[in-house]
C-alpha cells in the first residue's frame, strides 16, 4: 500500500440516487463500500452548489476524502463509519499533472 492510502483508515458507503418515487422520496442504488477513506470532523466553510448566490458559503460539519476517484453527486447518500448519513454539501476532485487524484465530499450536520 502506498503512503497516501496509509492515511485512509475509514470505510464509507455510497448509495447513488437513481430517481424519485411517486411521492418525491429519493430512490437509491445498492450501497457500495469504499474502504480507503479518511473522515474528518471539522467545521469548514465551503461554497455550495445548490442554488445559492455566487460566493455564498455555508459551514460543513466535516469532510470525507476518498482514496480514489469516486463519481458522486450531491443527491447521493453517504454513510459514515459511525452510521450517520449527513447531506453532501459540496464535492471537490483535486488534480495534478497526472489527472484527478481523489474525491473530497463535504458534509453537513445530521
Amino acid at each position: 500500500m502506498d503512503d497516501f492510502h496509509d492515511l485512509m483508515p475509514h470505510s464509507v458507503t455510497v448509495e447513488h440516487m437513481t430517481g424519485r418515487d411517486q411521492y418525491g422520496k429519493p430512490i437509491y442504488a445498492d450501497p457500495v463500500a469504499y474502504p480507503n477513506c479518511r473522515v474528518v470532523y471539522r467545521n469548514t466553510r465551503v461554497s455550495t452548489a445548490r442554488g445559492e448566490a455566487v460566493g455564498h458559503s455555508t459551514v460543513a460539519a466535516g469532510y470525507v476524502i476518498f482514496g480514489d476517484v469516486v463519481e458522486l453527486s450531491m443527491d447521493d447518500r453517504i454513510t459514515l463509519p459511525d452510521g450517520k448519513q449527513p447531506p453532501i454539501l459540496s464535492i471537490e476532485s483535486p488534480s495534478d499533472e497526472r489527472g484527478t487524484v481523489y474525491t473530497k465530499a463535504f458534509f453537513g450536520a445530521v
